[in-house]
């Protein structure tokens, strides 16, 4: 047995059913959403169990959740050890999120907080829009109704109105380590992970009230999160990893 968990990315992924994955108290180690209101979408990464003894194995799986689509996927697997890094073991899952740099931030409540802004630090600085995505949410910090709104107006990338004079080319690329950073502790303050999540739930319905298709009811997707949650560190619900009394309960 290692004193380290071990990770494992299959070399080709493995469809599967939502309810395989989901079929016990699956543990959150990645989780961000994009806030779009044409279709809002959540990408997690799960281990289908909790945390157990080191040398047991958990089966891991990338849920993507999105009013008219869902998928589930089993990626990988992770031998349970002593001591693990977080941000160096699932840096190899972290192409597999989000199209696009999220707004949403799911902090895991299996490592510490210090361990998921590392996480997200480094998650962040893999995406091609990151640096216009830091430069909205600093505009319009805690606030993404404002910042969606502008998006759906095509106004929100004139700079102008708040005096700045960055240039298109200004805002385009991926993050460094210190943009990273700060728009990981942007998001990951409990004000603007609830802001964040009610304006997600707001887009879900909305989506499908604009579009008039049939979907994943915003019902049954807070069933499936629920669920989730209970291993994901979120200011409106507990987890069991720091509230271990819910098992027992």
């Amino acid at each position: 047995m290692s004193q380290f968990y071990r990770f494992t990315i299959y070399p080709k992924a493995i469809e599967s059913e939502m309810d395989v994955a989901l079929s016990g108290l699956a543990t959150v180690y990645l989780g961000a959403g994009i806030v779009n209101p044409m279709g809002p979408t959540l990408s997690l990464l799960v281990g289908d169990d909790i945390l157990s003894d080191p040398g047991e194995t958990q089966s891991l799986y990338q849920l993507m959740l999105n009013p008219f689509s869902q998928s589930c996927y089993k990626v990988g697997e992770v031998e349970i050890g002593e001591e693990w890094r977080p941000a160096k073991d699932l840096a190899p899952f972290f192409g597999m999120a989000c199209a696009s740099c999220p707004t949403l931030l799911i902090p895991s409540a299996a490592y510490s907080g210090e361990a998921v802004h590392q996480v997200f630090t480094e998650f962040l600085q893999t995406f091609d829009d990151g640096v216009e995505t830091l430069e909205k949410v600093k505009r319009h910090p805690g606030d993404p109704w404002t910042r969606v709104k502008g998006d759906m107006d095509g106004i929100s990338d004139i700079l102008a109105k708040q005096g700045v004079e960055d240039s298109e080319e200004d805002m385009e690329g991926s993050l460094n380590a210190a943009q990273a950073a700060e728009l990981a502790s942007l998001q990951l303050d409990p004000k603007n992970i609830f802001e964040e999540f009610k304006a997600f739930l707001f887009g879900w319905e909305g989506s499908m009230n604009f579009t008039g298709m049939a979907g994943m009811s915003k019902e049954k997707f807070l069933e499936l999160f629920s669920q989730l949650a209970m291993t994901a560190r979120l200011p409106f619900t507990k987890n069991i990893y720091d509230n271990p009394e819910i098992l027992e309960g």
